[in-house]
C-alpha cells in the first residue's frame, strides 16, 4: 500500500464505506451508483473529480492491497493443502500428545482411547458445521451477485429496448392486455429463443 496518506474526499469517507465503494468500483460501478451509495448512508454526494482522482490514487492502493492479502491468503491455504495431503493435522497431534499422557496415567486404557475418539469425532462434527457454514454464506454471495448482475442486465436491456420504436409502439399499444404486450414484446426482443 502506499505510504502517501491520501487526504481526498473518499479517502475521508469511513473505512466500510470506502470499502463498499471500491468493491462497487471493481465491479464496474458509475460515478452515478457510488453517488446513490453515499446518499444512501447519508454522506453527501461527490463530483466526477472526486471520483476520477480516487480511482487514480486510493482505488490502485486498495487494489495493491488486496492482491497482498490475497497473496497471503494463497499461502496459508497451500501450507494447509499440503500438510493435509501429507496426512499432518494439527488436531491429530493433539490427540496423540493426549494419548501419550494418558498412556502414562493409571486410567484405563480402553476408556481413555473412547475419550479420545470421542473427543475427535465432536471436532469432526464441529468441523463440518463450520464448512457447512462457509458454503451457506458462499451461496448467498453468489445468489447476491447473481441478482445484481441481473438488476444490470435488466436496467441495459430496458435502456436499449427503449429507443426501438417498435417496442415503444407495443408498450403503448391500446386494449391490448398487459400480459399480450409482454408475449409480443418477448418475441421481438428474443426472437426465436421466446
Amino acid at each position: 500500500m502506499s505510504s502517501r496518506t491520501r487526504k481526498g474526499k473518499v479517502a475521508r469517507l469511513p473505512f466500510d464505506i470506502r470499502e463498499a465503494v471500491n468493491n462497487m468500483i471493481r465491479d464496474g460501478a458509475t460515478a452515478a451508483e457510488l453517488n446513490n451509495i453515499l446518499a444512501s448512508k447519508g454522506f453527501a454526494k461527490l463530483n466526477g473529480t472526486n471520483w476520477t482522482n480516487w480511482r487514480k490514487g486510493g482505488y490502485q492502493d486498495w487494489l495493491k492491497e488486496q492482491d497482498r492479502i490475497d497473496a497471503i491468503r494463497a499461502k496459508h491455504e497451500t501450507i494447509r493443502r499440503e500438510l493435509e495431503a501429507g496426512g499432518f493435522s494439527i488436531l491429530d497431534k493433539t490427540i496423540y500428545e493426549v494419548a501419550q499422557l494418558v498412556s502414562d496415567s493409571d486410567m484405563d486404557p480402553l476408556k481413555a482411547a473412547a475419550a479420545i475418539a470421542a473427543l475427535k469425532t465432536a471436532v469432526t462434527g464441529a468441523d463440518r458445521v463450520v464448512v457447512q457454514r462457509e458454503r451457506t454464506a458462499i451461496s448467498k454471495e453468489v445468489l447476491e451477485l447473481q441478482r445484481k448482475k441481473f438488476q444490470r442486465d435488466t436496467c441495459a436491456l430496458f435502456l436499449k429496448w427503449y429507443e426501438d420504436k417498435r417496442a415503444t409502439e407495443i408498450a403503448a399499444a391500446p386494449g391490448i392486455d398487459t400480459a399480450d404486450k409482454m408475449d409480443l414484446l418477448g418475441k421481438l426482443m428474443f426472437k426465436e429463443d421466446w
